[in-house]
């Protein structure tokens, strides 16, 4: 691969006097793999020492066999074939010589000899001809079944051995390969925008705060969790031979969506944006532990919580925020009911789960207490109290607290929108503007910080002014530069001019 790269690399080609963007997915030569990229070979070195470094590790540990190739064992596969055709062609002979005589008896009192010479000729050339093609036939059939046995039967081997209950490893890798899934979860719901066609620049933050959910983004989700309930299935009912199927057919569906699907909606390459490769990336170190899983043996007992294996704070805490994310506990309580036999029934199911998860609590309770062991009727330590209480305390508080410091940061809530046109009428009553002004463009001016901070200290002393002043920054004062001239005539009729002078007098 790397050989063939190194020679469609070359500048005279036409592709590489080409620049080829992302705007063309399906450019030939990036399918193929042969588009001219400068940092691809930094990669393609990288791979070439690591093939070479793999080899020579086989060659040192006696795994690298060279197999010679054995000229005998061909002639010997081909040997029977010809014993077959040779006794072939000698019964025919015989059976068409029986045909031929049996013939000649019960023609001859009938027809002349020419017509009879003439019968039997045709006669043997039609059993001669329908004998022939069905020894073709059996001679054909006879080579594809030598030849799917050599070329498919160390496949045919593999898949054999692969779901026989044989010798293996007992391995359980679901946490893994549940982990990979709930982080491909995360990549779907904060980078979405590169998996639709319409680019989004805020990302799902965007979606909320415009109050609408793409239908794409919600069908993503639903897949992804039917992937995630189809595996959790699978490896309670412990079937190597559906998860060898749904291993096969998420590779197919997986590349297929990526690499095909993915370019022709979004109108870019794959690895134009870096949510689809994180995806791609994780998806196949999920398939890896679940390659290995396929190969291993589950576990007999596969029951419990992954979290519960061992007994410490981490795991303790771990496992309360898994009690207390909505609906999870119940999810996975009716899926292991649905699928485990049992004579409970759910709701007897839902108590001993609960009781389990109770009992485990404790288990770590004392687990930590037979760690750091303290005197009965002792008082605990001031750094114990202060850094446990005191921790927990903070929490709650900033739980409580957060929402309202976040709202009150400065630009957590709305942005600065200043004015790009200002148009300024001065007018006595209802009569016609005496002075009217549009102002635009450079004679629009920002506030500066030591214009604002001034501006301030004017009114330091009137309280009335600086509580209104206290809700701007200067980010929210536009200065507009006023020349004191009307662009407009004052077009007030003579009659309306008395009137206002006498409302004036």
């Amino acid at each position: 691969m790397i050989l063939v790269k190194c020679l469609f690399d070359f500048d005279f080609l036409l592709w590489t006097r080409e620049a080829t963007s992302g705007n063309f997915p399906f450019f030939p030569q990036h399918i193929v793999g042969i588009e001219k990229s400068r940092k691809n070979a930094i990669y393609d070195l990288i791979v070439l020492l690591s093939l070479f470094f793999h080899r020579f590790m086989l060659k040192f540990l006696g795994l690298w066999e060279n197999t010679p190739s054995d000229n005998s064992s061909q002639k010997r596969a081909r040997s029977p074939l010809i014993r077959n055709v040779s006794s072939s062609n000698s019964d025919l002979g015989i059976y068409s010589l029986n045909v031929t005589k049996s013939s000649k008896k019960e023609l001859s009192d009938s027809i002349n000899e020419e017509q009879y010479n003439s019968r039997m000729e045709s006669q043997v050339s039609l059993v001669v001809t329908h004998t022939d093609m069905h020894e073709k036939l059996k001679n054909f059939l006879k080579v594809l079944s030598l030849v799917s046995r050599k070329y498919f039967s160390s496949t045919t081997a593999f898949f054999h051995d692969l779901l026989e209950p044989t010798i293996r490893t007992v391995a359980d890798v679901y946490a893994y390969m549940f982990i990979c899934d709930f982080l491909n979860f995360i990549v779907i719901i904060f980078g979405f925008p590169s998996f639709g066609s319409l680019h989004a620049d805020g990302g799902v933050i965007t979606y909320i705060e415009e109050n609408r959910i793409p239908v794409l983004f919600l069908g993503m989700l639903i897949v992804q969790s039917a992937l995630m309930i189809i595996d959790r299935t699978l490896y309670l009912k412990k079937s190597t031979l559906g998860k060898l199927i749904f291993q096969i057919s998420l590779v197919i569906i997986v590349h297929i969506w990526m690499f095909v699907m993915l370019p022709v909606l979004t109108k870019r390459q794959f690895n134009s944006t870096w949510p689809p490769p994180m995806f791609y990336i994780v998806k196949c170190i999920y398939l890896l532990f679940s390659a290995y899983q396929i190969r291993s043996v589950y576990p007999s007992h596969i029951l419990g919580n992954f979290l519960s294996n061992s007994y410490n704070y981490v795991n303790m805490f771990l496992f309360i925020g898994f009690m207390n994310l909505p609906f999870l506990f119940e999810l996975r309580a009716f899926m292991d009911w649905m699928l485990t036999d049992t004579t409970m029934t759910i709701f007897e199911w839902l108590i001993l789960e609960d009781i389990f998860a109770n009992i485990y609590l404790i288990k770590c309770s004392r687990t930590v207490e037979k760690d750091f062991p303290q005197q009965r009727g002792e008082r605990k330590s001031l750094l114990s109290k202060y850094l446990v209480g005191g921790g927990a305390l903070i929490g709650i508080l900033a739980i409580i607290w957060f929402p309202l410091v976040f709202f009150s940061l400065e630009h957590a809530v709305g942005e600065a929108n200043p004015p790009h046109d200002i148009t300024l009428e001065l007018r006595l009553g209802s009569y016609q503007p005496i002075f009217s002004l549009t102002v635009q463009n450079n004679q629009l001016h920002r506030f500066t910080k030591p214009n604002w901070n001034a501006f301030k200290s004017i009114y330091s002393k009137n309280q009335e002014v600086r509580s209104f002043l206290s809700l701007y920054d200067s980010e929210d004062i536009t200065v507009a530069k006023i020349s004191g001239y009307s662009s407009d005539a004052w077009t007030i009729s003579p009659p309306a001019k008395d009137n206002l002078i006498q409302e004036i007098l």
